[in-house]
């Protein structure tokens, strides 16, 4: 598997790039794929490779602008894979940043917040 795994976002998924070798992964723009699950599954296996040999200090930076019921199951999904990280000893720096006018993925933030293990900062930007 290459150390960075990138992905062109459309009106419909959204831009991926996670960087192994730096511990870093963003996610931007729309989810609304029909097949989130199938859309996501290359992800979750860098995913579950990075898992084995990760950096001290990983960082999420999640700018999701809307995403449909399935997928902010699979985000959601994705997202708790790295509680294996923190369980290791290593530190997760999960960045939620969200439209200030937007009320619907503020709370999705803060609901994240309230269930994560690890420290997640729920950033409100204008655009």
């Amino acid at each position: 598997m290459t150390s960075i795994y990138e992905l062109a976002g459309t009106k419909k998924t959204p831009y991926i790039k996670f960087d192994k070798n730096i511990g870093t992964l963003e996610i931007k723009g729309c989810s609304l794929h029909s097949d989130a699950v199938g859309f996501y599954d290359d992800l979750k296996l860098h995913i579950e490779e990075y898992i084995k040999n990760p950096a001290n200090v990983t960082q999420l930076n999640f700018q999701i602008e809307y995403m449909n019921t399935s997928s902010s199951k699979v985000v959601f999904m994705i997202i708790t894979m790295f509680e294996k990280i923190h369980d290791m000893g290593k530190n997760i720096e999960f960045n939620w940043y969200v439209e200030e006018d937007d009320p619907d993925m503020l709370e999705i933030g803060n609901e994240y917040r309230k269930s994560l293990k690890f420290n997640t900062n729920v950033i409100e930007i204008s655009l």
